[in-house]
């Protein structure tokens, strides 16, 4: 058999490899992505590239999706994120809006009143929860923002902007608590103003495909009509909503730091691990409040435990934390006298205890008392120099203070009662 001459152009050819055409045809798709966007190939999009195919329609009729300059990366964004990027463009669109009406009846700004606007004189004056809660919605709406990026690489939108459109979802959106990631914008309810006297019920109707609010509280004709946003303190009203409510029974005050700052002479660090252990076992380590009519439950059951006096440490040259004992009977006795209290089986420890519990609690609100009053002082002085662009903030914020002072009022009274 003769041998044939190769061609010496076929022979570079084929040393390119066997899936040399996909790899051609993969960098001109990509190529071409750059330039006018890629199509998100998910599972409706490939059910219709089968059908389209059984219908005999050629491929050639197919072209890469466009969004006008704006190119969507194949990444998952929470419902939140959609609403808030959804209005954020909307926004940007002006009178070509769908939606421009209610984009109009919208803030134009949160400056002035959200505190994730607030700057940083602001914020020096603020309550130390609220810092937290600041805190926290900043570092998920920087998240948020992060992720929203991108999913639009080909038009930056700005941080300003997003912003607003990330708290407009935020206080005007409702959650279908039945079916997860499932939230909504309804317009109609921003004409209702929140009310913690409005009984309602608030639910979506399959039937009708409508989001249906049913009242049982009686109106007459010229009425306002109003809603409940649920047992939310000012905390959270303030942060998520913008406002605060005078004599709001829901406002709290924790004692959290209080709580773990506080030192006992008998206790040192191994005794306290112990305790912290024994707290965590049961389900009471933090989430230590006060209100108006109460002082809670948790706070009171770890008091119990880090006031016993005779949790004793018998091993002092030991570094091993198991070195902790109790010594018996009576701090074993004590002990489990304190899970009873947990499970209700006996009410308190025992009286010396219960009075050092009240009086601790009584010293605390004395001194945050003081505290805060200072703190009020610190704002009207603030007020004289600021702008009338604070006054909203400034206003929320005192009353955040003067709903606290309230607070510890009543639970001196609470402490006094059990005292005398």
């Amino acid at each position: 058999m003769d041998n044939k001459e190769i061609n010496p152009e076929k022979k570079n050819k084929c040393r390119k490899g066997r899936t040399y055409r996909y790899r051609k045809r993969e960098k001109l798709q990509n190529l071409c992505f750059k330039k006018r966007g890629k199509v998100i190939q998910d599972d409706n999009w490939k059910s219709f590239r089968k059908w389209s195919k059984h219908q005999g329609l050629p491929k050639t009729k197919f072209t890469l999706a466009e969004f006008g300059g704006i190119t969507f990366q194949s990444l998952k964004l929470t419902s939140h994120q959609l609403l808030a990027l959804y209005l954020a463009l909307e926004y940007q669109k002006g009178i070509n809006s769908q939606i421009y009406s209610y984009i109009q009846m919208l803030p134009k700004d949160f400056d002035d009143y959200m505190p994730i606007y607030f700057d940083y004189k602001l914020l020096e004056l603020v309550p130390d929860h609220m810092k937290e809660l600041i805190d926290s919605q900043k570092i998920k709406f920087e998240k948020d923002l992060i992720k929203v990026s991108g999913f639009l690489k080909s038009n930056k939108i700005t941080r300003e902007r997003f912003l607003w459109g990330w708290m407009c979802e935020n206080s005007k959106s409702w959650l279908n608590s039945d079916i997860r990631e499932n939230i909504a914008i309804a317009p109609m309810l921003d004409f209702l103003n929140h009310s913690f006297d409005a009984k309602i019920k608030g639910e979506f109707n399959k039937s009708n495909q409508c989001y249906e609010i049913t009242t049982f509280t009686p109106y007459k004709k010229g009425q306002q009509v109003f809603i409940n946003y649920g047992p939310h303190d000012n905390y959270l009203i303030l942060l998520d909503y913008g406002f605060t409510i005078l004599n709001n029974l829901y406002n709290y005050i924790s004692l959290d730091n209080e709580f773990f700052k506080f030192k006992i002479p008998t206790e040192d660090e191994r005794i306290w691990k112990f305790k912290s252990k024994l707290l965590m076992e049961n389900g009471f380590y933090g989430d230590y409040t006060l209100n108006k009519s109460q002082i809670s439950f948790r706070l009171l059951s770890a008091l119990r435990l880090r006031l016993l006096p005779e949790i004793v440490n018998m091993n002092d040259n030991s570094n091993n934390d198991n070195s902790i004992f109790l010594s018996p009977p009576i701090s074993q006795s004590l002990i489990t006298n304190w899970k009873l209290t947990l499970n209700g089986e006996r009410e308190i420890i025992n009286n010396e205890n219960e009075v050092e519990i009240y009086r601790w609690i009584y010293n605390i609100c004395m001194e945050l008392k003081n505290q805060y009053e200072m703190k009020l002082k610190n704002i009207d002085n603030f007020k004289k120099f600021e702008s009338k662009k604070s006054s909203n903030g400034l206003t929320n914020i005192k009353l955040l203070w003067i709903e606290s002072i309230d607070i510890l009022n009543s639970v001196k009274e609470l402490c006094n009662e059990f005292l005398h």
